[in-house]
Formats: C-alpha cells, sequence, structure tokens
C-alpha cells in the first residue's frame, strides 16, 4: 500500500493526552483525604488502553491500603484509605507508582511489602531507602527492610539453582515435571 500526503491547511480539535504524574498525584491525594473526594479530567473507563497500565497500579495499591476508586462519566470517586497493616502493595512496572506510593504508605500503615515485575526491581532505590530510613529514624519508627542484596528478581534466583544443580548433576531430560514446593537444600 502506498501512501501519499500533500501539504494541506490542518483544522479540527485534539485532546492533549492528561499527565499520569498528576493523576498519580491526585489518586494518593484523594487517598488520603477525610472522607471521599471526586477528581474531574480523567477518562470516564478504567482500564489499560484508557489510563494506562501505572495508573491502574497506583489504584490497585489505593485498594490493598483499604481505599477505593470508582470511575464514573464526569468524575472518578475515590474513598480514602484505612489504615492497615501487613498489606501487600504490587506496583506492577510502574516506578510512579512505587516513588510515589512508599510516603503514602509509611504514612498509612505500619508493615507493607512492595512487589513489582519486569524491570522495577532492577531500578535504583538507594536514595528513596535513605530517604525512608532517614524519616523513620526522626519519627522514631524502625525501619525494616532486607539488605539490597536479597531485593532481586526470583528468577535470577532460580536460575542460580539451576546452574549449580546442572552443575553438580548434569541436565534433565524433556520429561522433567515442575514441582513447586520443592526443597532446595535438605
Amino acid at each position: 500500500m502506498d501512501v501519499r500526503l500533500y501539504p494541506a491547511r490542518l483544522s479540527g480539535t485534539a485532546t492533549a493526552i492528561p499527565s499520569k504524574s498528576a493523576a498519580h498525584r491526585a489518586l494518593l491525594c484523594a487517598a488520603m483525604c477525610d472522607g471521599p473526594t471526586e477528581l474531574t479530567g480523567l477518562p470516564s473507563r478504567m482500564d489499560a488502553s484508557h489510563v494506562g497500565a501505572d495508573i491502574l497500579a497506583t489504584v490497585g495499591c489505593i485498594e490493598a491500603l483499604g481505599g477505593a476508586v470508582l470511575p464514573g462519566d464526569a468524575a472518578w470517586r475515590v474513598r480514602p484509605c484505612r489504615p492497615l497493616g501487613g498489606v501487600t502493595l504490587d506496583c506492577g512496572e510502574s516506578g510512579s507508582t512505587l516513588r510515589f506510593l512508599l510516603p503514602v504508605a509509611a504514612a498509612l500503615t505500619d508493615r507493607f511489602t512492595i512487589t513489582g515485575r519486569g524491570r522495577l526491581p532492577e531500578r535504583p532505590l538507594g536514595a528513596l531507602r535513605a530517604a525512608l530510613q532517614h524519616g523513620c529514624d526522626r519519627a522514631g519508627v524502625r525501619f525494616c527492610c532486607p539488605a539490597l542484596a536479597y531485593c532481586t528478581d526470583n528468577a535470577a534466583m532460580v536460575g542460580a539453582a539451576g546452574f549449580y544443580r546442572l552443575r553438580r548433576a548434569g541436565s534433565d531430560d524433556w520429561s522433567l515435571n515442575a514441582v513447586p514446593n520443592l526443597a532446595i537444600a535438605r
């Protein structure tokens, strides 16, 4: 197929893409309010094709913290988070969700675990860890976080275990079945 473009006068309107960063901030601020908040300027549908996976990750974390985000035609209604303990917050692959969520989670709950996938675990977080440690020290709160050496991708750990298994015992044929609760050491 050949396409030819000719110079011509353009007219019409284009909808500007909303700022993801502003949407993350607005959602998290609304989630920390005393009562429900209505946010305007967001798409009426809340799915990856309309708001992106990063915003959906932030919404999921708000819900894990006891809040709710309900999209509507004119506005999204955000019910505030309720302080919960021991929650797991899945940031997906969203570095924005992770960066914006850390101080919010620290303010709302006494214990939380952050998870992610893709390249998120590879991102440098030393400055964020140091800031959290400093804030906890100032507040007299114990900061519990594994050493960076233990914060890695599970695939790397499985790969390392497989490498040493291969060196020790050789390879297996294709009939080998996966056993998810197989002991690594006896």
